[in-house]
């Protein structure tokens, strides 16, 4: 009986020691685990098809003057999450959601975040028929810290590759 009573203790204190063991991290230790939990909740969110929920982490996590960049051009937040709504209510099973983070590297209150990513979903077209809707590329990312928050700041996206049934879409426009 002894050892069941000390289990439950034990089964207490273990979340309490990881909450300290991460209150005494190194705090680019923490930054590190702040921003792949970040990446691991779009993935959570992206494959349950949660466009609202996916919208409002994102708006969350980025700084008001964020940005990315891809071929050259320039995307505000609203450009960047435009594809994102029709893709998720079109889509009838998401396959494959997977960002893959390369390398988180912090100094002081900034942090470069190097990622491949893509996905595979199933959606319905127009046309009423299924589609095979597949997506892949690089990004790094630009961290900050700011009033206690990790935010992105700038997104430079390369080797961005669409296509649906195996065919690359027109281009959406730029800023």
């Amino acid at each position: 009986m002894a050892c069941s009573g000390s289990n439950t203790v034990m089964s207490k204190t273990w979340p309490v020691l990881g909450i300290l063991a991460l209150s005494v991290a190194s705090p680019a230790q923490t930054a590190k685990q702040i921003i792949l939990g970040a990446y691991h909740q779009i993935d959570v969110l992206f494959a349950r098809r949660d466009g609202a929920g996916l919208d409002k982490f994102m708006r969350a996590h980025v700084t008001p003057d964020f940005y990315s960049v891809s071929d050259g051009k320039k995307y505000n937040i609203d450009q960047n999450l435009a594809p994102m709504k029709p893709l998720l209510d079109h889509a009838t099973k998401i396959d494959r959601p997977a960002t893959h983070v390369k390398q988180v590297v912090v100094n002081g209150d900034h942090a470069v975040a190097s990622l491949s990513g893509g996905f595979s979903a199933t959606v319905v077209g127009k046309d009423g028929k299924s589609h095979v809707m597949a997506g892949s590329s690089d990004a790094i990312d630009h961290w900050v810290h700011v009033k206690g928050i990790w935010l992105i700041e700038k997104t430079e996206v390369s080797n961005q590759k669409f296509t649906i049934d195996g065919v690359s879409p027109a281009p959406r426009k730029a800023s």
